[in-house]
């Protein structure tokens, strides 16, 4: 068995771009409510900028482990070279921990960095706890991580051009469904387990 360390640096994707032709604009239009996609700002670049980043990181990153990041976050309770290589990982912008640990722990990492005071204990504290949520209850699946950050802007495109008489969850969920059938998307899970397209359009991304 692969001894444990810390998550591999992912390297930044380069999407290809994605382009919406008059069909899937008119489908997409419909479930936002239009007769055609906003453009001011421009609702067709903002689905297609999403589409393209998920395509470019849809296949996960092997080394983002449960294990993997229980020994990033355990480093920080160690001192010297350790340590400050577990503060490294976690405000690095290309992290390999999962995207809930980097979005709690980023900036506190980077407040450890600037020497701002208490920094090391907050950072520390936030550490235990998430420490423990992944060793009670989560797991970290490397082929979701991408498809949980796609569902999360999905719903932020989806709240800023909605109309506002088609702002209703089915309404978003029928949303979220018409992109993956244009974006050729695989969605049998969530077809199967509708509670589980509804937590990943929960996604928080306020921290990207």
């Amino acid at each position: 068995m692969p001894r444990a360390k810390f998550p591999n640096r992912i390297r930044e994707p380069k999407p290809k771009s994605f382009i919406l032709d008059g069909r899937a604009r008119k489908n997409l239009a419909r479930c936002l409510g239009h007769n055609d996609l906003p453009t001011v700002p421009n609702a067709a670049e903002a689905i297609c900028l999403v589409i393209s980043r998920y395509k470019a990181t849809e296949g996960g990153a092997k080394s983002t482990t449960i294990a993997n990041i229980k020994v990033t976050l355990r480093n920080l309770e160690k001192k010297g070279q350790t340590y400050n290589d577990a503060i490294e990982v976690l405000a690095d912008d290309c992290s390999g921990v999962d995207y809930i640990t980097h979005g709690a722990l980023q900036n506190l990492a980077k407040d450890v960095l600037a020497g701002k005071p208490d920094a090391k204990e907050k950072l520390l504290c936030a550490a235990s706890v998430r420490l423990k949520r992944i060793e009670d209850h989560e797991r970290v699946d490397t082929l979701t991580e991408p498809l949980r950050l796609f569902c999360g802007w999905l719903r932020v495109i989806f709240e800023n051009f909605a109309a506002p008489h088609k702002k209703k969850p089915r309404d978003l969920r029928k949303f979220a469904k018409q992109v993956f059938i244009t974006a050729e998307i695989e969605t049998a899970d969530f077809d199967a387990h509708s509670d589980r397209l509804n937590e990943y359009l929960g996604t928080d991304v306020s921290w990207v």
